[in-house]
């Protein structure tokens, strides 16, 4: 915890200090008078007075810093001072320059993003999209997809992450991907196409037939699935009848309606089966092979193991999970749910079989990380890695952008958004992770703090931005006191926005 809390500090104080150094050099720049420049809040606890006069301090509370320039509040400006001192204020400076000094800020967090992100690429290569699992009735099949393709490029782009896949894949008709199967590459195009309503369930039984996969189903407790509404029968005896007279006998203990979605039928490699950095009772390194006897092929798999440990234990009785779409069986696996938990892993070249309450397993999984499932793609060439970089940056900003649009269109909630203590717990996570999370995660945080500073709201920098072009477009100056108000009420709202966002993060930590 308390590597955490220096990781926080350290990082999201640099964070804020490249923002300020932006502003700090503009203004100096525009010959605007700095009055003090500080690292952190609070007290001083070092002090410096420079020949320019400006106070340079590292104060006690060491989070973000400041920028204090004479003349930034409207209300020293008056009558009584003089000609030479109005010079060196920033609001006596013309609305060009005052553009660019609030400019500086944003721009050198997005620049300090972009050369994060070069270092990571430079340094660790850029991700990669693997494939876990095809859908045996689906486009990606039909396409020629297998399960470990990698995918590195789509329509002719890097593509750096899932969620931009899947958000292209939505809005296309079609999909061109560059896969790598075996050291070759190909490319493969895809047509999407919208799945039905899936359902995911939970029976408590005794043992299912096996091979159930793609097997029709004629009826659900002597209807058909579409007439078959599931919250009548949680926790109560369902009986699955197939089209080859096969029948699954049990209680429903749970189940999830997946809504209609354009898909092309992959599952996403989002997981390993090595541990990285273990928690006891595993060991870094381990390589997960079964759980309670079911074999584990994927690090995917270990999701499905966690869904049937949502439920009690039960030693006589096994859970089977199935998934159901247009009246078949799309998947099913079976599981006995266990208050001790066997798991067998490869150790240094051995296989060891071990037990563990399952309580403690569920945190030693939670607690560890992973090796990625797919390597990285790196390059010998440095000016390719930096490109790779910037491009990822793009990729990253973009998408950024259109969260926010979405914000202000209502299609996302604010509440999705993480405040000091969401930070806190995802740079915690990352300083387990080691370096490479930490640059990335700090890459990702100045960026994010760049793109939202531009945003045209009071107090924020693009607020700032939009006053100084609104004068230098109507060639008239706008009264400075009535933009300190402004800018006053903006800071008000964007605290409460803050407070807001704290009270989901703290829900999300206490889950």
């Amino acid at each position: 915890m308390i590597l955490t809390i220096i990781s926080f500090i350290l990082i999201f104080t640099a964070i804020v200090m490249i923002h300020e150094l932006g502003h700090f050099l503009f203004a100096k720049l525009f010959k605007v008078r700095i009055l003090a420049f500080g690292i952190g809040f609070g007290p001083a606890l070092y002090r410096k007075r420079t020949s320019s006069g400006m106070d340079f301090k590292v104060n006690l509370f060491p989070l973000g810093g400041y920028v204090r320039m004479d003349g930034e509040d409207p209300t020293e400006i008056d009558e009584s001072v003089s000609e030479e001192k109005r010079r060196g204020f920033y609001y006596s400076k013309p609305a060009w320059q005052r553009f660019f000094i609030a400019l500086a800020g944003p721009a050198f967090s997005i620049l300090a993003g972009y050369l994060l992100l070069s270092v990571v690429a430079l340094f660790w290569g850029i991700p990669q999209v693997g494939i876990a699992q095809v859908d045996p009735i689906s486009p990606a099949q039909q396409a020629g997809l297998m399960a470990d393709d990698i995918i590195s490029k789509m329509n002719g782009r890097l593509l750096f992450d899932t969620d931009e896949l899947s958000t292209t894949i939505k809005d296309s008709e079609s999909v061109t991907l560059t896969v790598t199967r075996n050291g070759s590459q190909k490319q493969i195009t895809v047509h999407p196409k919208v799945f039905s309503q899936q359902v995911e369930m939970v029976i408590k039984g005794d043992s299912i037939p096996e091979n159930l996969q793609l097997t029709p189903i004629k009826q659900i407790n002597g209807g058909t699935m579409e007439e078959l509404d599931l919250s009548d029968y949680t926790n109560k005896p369902i009986v699955i009848e197939t089209e080859n007279g096969l029948q699954i006998n049990g209680v429903l203990a749970g189940y999830q309606l997946i809504k209609e979605r354009k898909v092309i039928g992959i599952e996403f490699d989002s997981l390993s089966r090595i541990l990285k950095t273990a928690h006891p009772p595993f060991k870094n390194g381990d390589e997960i092979l079964a759980i309670n006897g079911q074999k584990i092929d994927k690090g995917n798999d270990l999701f499905t193991i966690l869904r049937f440990m949502d439920f009690p234990p039960d030693s006589q009785q096994s859970y089977h999970y199935l998934s159901i779409r247009d009246s078949t069986i799309m998947a099913a696996y079976s599981m006995k749910n266990l208050n001790i938990v066997s798991v067998e892993v490869l150790r240094n070249g051995e296989n060891v079989l071990f037990e563990t309450p399952s309580e403690v397993f569920i945190n030693a999984l939670g607690n560890s990380f992973f090796v990625p499932p797919v390597e990285n793609l790196r390059t010998a060439n440095p000016l390719l890695a930096i490109s790779w970089g910037f491009q990822w940056a793009n990729n990253l900003l973009r998408r950024m952008g259109m969260i926010i649009g979405n914000i202000f269109t209502g299609e996302q909630s604010i509440s999705e958004f993480s405040g000091p203590v969401g930070i806190v717990n995802v740079i915690g996570q990352a300083t387990k992770a080691g370096v490479e999370s930490l640059v990335l995660i700090f890459a990702l945080i100045t960026l994010n703090l760049g793109i939202i500073n531009l945003i045209p709201l009071p107090a924020l920098d693009g607020g700032r931005i939009v006053f100084n072009l609104i004068e230098m477009i109507s060639r008239r100056k706008i009264n400075p006191i009535i933009e300190g108000y402004i800018h006053a009420a903006g800071f008000f709202f964007i605290m409460g926005l803050a407070v807001y966002v704290t009270y989901f993060d703290i829900l999300r930590f206490m889950k």
